[in-house]
């Protein structure tokens, strides 16, 4: 069986991009006990616990597989997001840890930067989460090169979670450092998602099932209740009863210990998702249109967002783009793409570093 902690591994390989260092094909490794024989690991954890440490080649994983914080080779601690544009169409076996899995990582969104010699000590050599709360990256001569500042904390773990975000946590469950890569929209957008609340999400014809998949294709439609589901679950766009048509993300604390029916897009798991990130505010009608009553991929390219007299009250402009789809992403990001898969729209709510 499945589940969202752990999940048997083959071989775990530093995957090189853009904004990263390559680093080598490395033995199997992963999260590992200090007090042990400092032996590496086949299985891949969500969490680094305490007196645990992550040697060269080592990973965490997302619960759902659609990000990996991978300790290289060459020093550096990288966070990458999957590619989705080629995953396969096995989903189940992106939790496998194949080698051919461990590839499509491929989007750097943070790192340590500890690739690189500073202030007279080495490059990073391995990852410590310390007895004390402290995340500590150290070089090979055991000088730390970099670390979270979270010391004082005893019993604190390293996280990484279903949006994105890496996060030290006290063993009471309080976030005492960040990455801040979590999937998201910026500045007054994101203020007005705050006082969000979900609407009720209902179906037009009883027996018909939601529409449970990642693209919304030329010509078809989410009707009330219709949605549509990241490749890996851990995001949800939903048309909801209300007009409004909104994305959520999973909530990690209800994730269950099977993921194969989030996997496998069943109805099952729909209200885990709780967390607003984007809307169309089409839930409040305007001067021009009223509340929102089904969305639609038109076959030019254009997605639009009607009410029930057939006018639009949102659409993202992307009309003379005939094939164009609407895909919802793992990294959170709701993209049209053209039929050769060139992004011409995008929600803006991918994993990444907040900009300060």
């Amino acid at each position: 069986m499945l589940t969202a902690l752990k999940v048997i591994a083959l071989t775990v390989v530093s995957v090189g991009a853009s904004g990263a260092k390559t680093s080598p094909a490395t033995a199997v490794g992963s999260a590992v006990e200090i007090a042990g024989a400092l032996q590496t690991s086949p299985i891949l954890y969500t969490d680094l616990k305490a007196g645990w440490r992550l040697e060269a080649g080592g990973s965490l994983f997302s619960p759902l597989g659609a990000y990996r914080l991978t300790m290289q080779e060459d020093g550096n601690l990288v966070l990458y997001a999957i590619d989705d544009m080629k995953l396969p169409l096995d989903i189940l076996h992106v939790l496998s840890g194949a080698p051919d899995i461990l590839k499509l990582y491929t989007k750097p969104i943070w790192s340590t930067g500890t690739h690189l010699p500073k202030q007279g000590k080495s490059r990073g050599s391995y990852g410590v989460m310390e007895e004390d709360g402290n995340f500590v990256v150290y070089d090979r001569d055991k000088n730390p090169v970099f670390q979270t500042g979270t010391g004082g904390h005893p019993g604190s773990y390293l996280q990484l979670q279903s949006e994105g975000n890496l996060v030290v946590y006290t063993p009471g469950r309080k976030g005492t450092w960040a990455s801040n890569t979590a999937a998201r929209l910026e500045g007054e957008d994101a203020l007005r998602l705050q006082n969000l609340r979900a609407g009720p999400a209902v179906h037009v014809k009883n027996g018909i099932p939601a529409q449970l998949t990642m693209d919304l294709k030329p010509r078809w439609r989410l009707d009330p209740g219709d949605s549509l589901i990241s490749a890996l679950g851990g995001f949800r766009l939903t048309m909801q009863g209300d007009g409004n048509l909104v994305l959520y993300q999973i909530d990690d604390m209800l994730i269950p210990g099977d993921v194969t029916p989030i996997l496998l897009h069943t109805e099952g798991p729909q209200d885990l998702y709780h967390n607003a990130i984007w809307e169309t505010g089409t839930n409040l009608s305007s001067q021009n249109a009223g509340t929102g009553a089904y969305c639609l991929m038109h076959a030019d390219g254009n997605l639009v967002v009607y009410d029930e007299a057939d006018r639009p009250c949102f659409q993202s402009g992307t009309k003379g783009h005939p094939g164009a789809f609407l895909r919802c992403q793992d990294d959170g990001n709701l993209v049209v793409y053209t039929r050769d898969n060139k992004a011409i729209w995008h929600s803006q709510t991918y994993s990444r570093i907040v900009n300060k």
